[in-house]
């Protein structure tokens, strides 16, 4: 009787182990197929399993390194310094940032009197993302007054001693004679003396007239206009001679057209003020 119960018991105790193994095999089976064992891990507390899914963000490395939550400050910008994995992909209040080899980004950030509220996002190459979020407080510069100390100081009066002045002496005055301007003389006549560097000169070679302008005081004339006018036989041509100079001379150079064998009958007229003169000249062309 003693045998039976004992190997009953024993029986017993083959069951539970028997149905501990499969619960565990199933247990097991189950967790593979949601995932398997790379994205799952298992704790046990107070003597129970306890599985608690991986997340992928967890995998980003993100830290921010100058600033926190609620920071405060008085200026217009801050630069935002943090480092991720080398390769992510940064992006501040979505603008894209720039990130170094070592995983260290810096972003300068302008900030409004405030609440300004920054987002960084962190992105690997598998599309898998980490955000932090956090606000800056700027808050406002107090007027400063400043108020000047100005010192008086009581200085000495000075007593200014007038000159004695006797009586048989005079004061002299002097008396200032008002300077009258220096005004020209109106221009009343003109008159001019032209040279012509070759009278005879063949065809296709340059001749150059020069001319001397003076008024009825025989005196230099600037800024007098003047023309020459040649009747070649191929026609009539009109040449601007340049404006007088302070000493009165004005010039012109041409060139002797082709088929104009002969003589060549021309004029020259210098107007200023109103004022005209001429002087006639002939070439002959060889």
């Amino acid at each position: 009787m003693k045998k039976e119960n004992k190997n009953l018991k024993h029986g017993y105790i083959f069951l539970s182990g028997t149905v501990v193994l499969l619960f565990l095999a199933c247990l097991s089976t189950e967790i593979y197929f949601k995932g398997g064992f790379n994205f799952t891990r298992q704790k046990i507390i107070n003597g129970s399993l306890e599985i608690d899914q991986k997340s992928n963000v967890s995998d980003i490395n993100l830290i921010i390194q100058n600033l926190t939550d609620g920071f405060k400050t008085q200026d217009e910008n801050i630069t935002i310094v943090g480092v991720s994995d080398k390769g992510n992909e940064i992006s501040i209040n979505g603008q894209k940032v720039n990130i170094n080899e070592n995983g260290k980004f810096e972003f300068k950030f302008s900030l409004i009197i405030g609440t300004n509220q920054i987002i960084v996002i962190a992105k690997n190459n598998e599309g898998n993302e980490k955000q932090l979020a956090l606000n800056v407080i700027r808050e406002e510069r107090p007027q400063q007054v400043v108020a000047e100390k100005i010192e008086i100081v009581d200085k000495p009066k000075q007593e200014i001693q007038k000159p004695i002045q006797k009586q048989d002496e005079k004061q002299e005055e002097t008396k200032t004679e008002p300077i009258e301007p220096v005004i020209p003389s109106p221009i009343t006549g003109l008159k001019i003396n032209c040279s012509i560097t070759n009278t005879q000169p063949f065809i296709g070679q340059t001749v150059e007239i020069s001319c001397s302008v003076k008024d009825q005081n025989n005196s230099p004339v600037n800024g007098a206009f003047g023309y020459a006018t040649l009747n070649w036989q191929s026609g009539t041509t009109v040449y601007t001679l340049n404006q007088s100079d302070a000493s009165g001379t004005m010039r012109i150079n041409f060139t002797v057209p082709a088929n104009n064998n002969g003589a060549v009958q021309g004029s020259i007229k210098v107007s200023k003020d109103g004022l005209n003169v001429s002087s006639n000249f002939t070439l002959i062309v060889q």
